[in-house]
C-alpha cells in the first residue's frame, strides 16, 4: 500500500526515496503525484507540508540455474553537489578546495567558470567546503554549507533564501516581504536590468531562478 510523506524542513526527493529503498524518478514518477509534479514543476525543490506518496517496491523475480554464477547490479541513486564560485561577478577559477562530507574529504580544482562538481551521498544535509588559502598572508576560507534546504521560487521564503546566497539579501529568511526583502529585491532587479520594482513578480522570480540555477 503506497505511503503518503509529508515533506520536512530539510527533506530532499533523493534523501526521502532512499529513506524507502526507491530511485528518486521512481518516486516522483509515480502517477499519484502527478498533481504535486504540476505544483512544484522541480523535483528536487518541495516545500515543508507537501505530501509525496511513496509507491510500493515492485517486487522482481529472476530464474537461476543453482549451478552457476550470476551477477547482479544494483541501480545507484546519486547526487552531484554543483558549486560556482564569483568576486565581483567574474569567476574564480583554477581554486584548491576541499569539501568534508562527514569526515570523508574530497578534493579539486574550481575550472574556467569557478565551478566544482562533487558527487555526494543522496541523504546528505550538511557539508563543509574549505578554499585553500590564495597568498602567504590569507587564511583558508572556509564554508558550511546546509543542503536539501532551499524552497522554491512561488514561496517568499524561497526567493529570500536564493538572494541571501547571492549576496542581495541579509536579513531573516522569515517569509515575510518586508523592507529588507525588497531592497534585496530591488537591488537584483537593478543589476538584472529590470524594473526596480521591489516586487517579486514572475519575470524577476525567473531571472532569480535562473541567477541561481534552481
Amino acid at each position: 500500500m503506497p505511503t503518503a510523506y509529508t515533506v520536512k524542513a530539510g527533506d530532499c526527493l533523493s534523501s526521502i526515496a532512499v529513506k524507502f529503498g526507491m530511485l528518486p524518478e521512481t518516486v516522483w514518477n509515480d502517477s499519484a503525484n502527478q498533481q504535486l509534479r504540476n505544483k512544484r514543476k522541480d523535483a528536487h525543490i518541495l516545500f515543508p507540508g507537501d505530501i509525496l506518496q511513496i509507491p510500493d517496491i515492485r517486487k522482481r523475480q529472476e530464474s537461476v540455474s543453482s549451478d552457476a554464477k550470476y551477477r547482479f547490479k544494483r541501480k545507484a541513486v546519486p547526487e552531484v553537489l554543483k558549486i560556482q564560485l564569483l568576486l565581483k561577478g567574474k569567476p574564480r577559477e583554477n581554486l584548491d578546495y576541499q569539501l568534508d562530507m562527514d569526515g570523508k574529504i574530497l578534493k579539486g580544482k574550481t575550472n574556467a567558470k569557478g565551478e566544482l562538481q562533487e558527487p555526494i551521498p543522496p541523504d546528505a544535509s550538511s557539508a563543509r567546503l574549505i578554499i585553500s588559502k590564495q597568498g602567504d598572508d590569507e587564511s583558508d576560507e572556509v564554508y558550511d554549507l546546509t543542503l536539501g534546504h532551499i524552497d522554491p521560487i512561488e514561496e517568499t521564503k524561497g526567493a529570500q533564501e536564493r538572494l541571501a546566497n547571492l549576496s542581495y539579501y541579509f536579513g531573516s529568511v522569515d517569509g515575510k516581504l518586508g523592507e529588507s526583502t525588497e531592497s534585496a529585491v530591488k537591488a537584483f532587479q537593478e543589476h538584472e536590468g529590470l524594473d526596480p520594482s521591489g516586487k517579486l513578480d514572475d519575470k524577476t522570480k525567473q531571472k532569480l531562478e535562473a541567477a541561481y540555477g534552481a
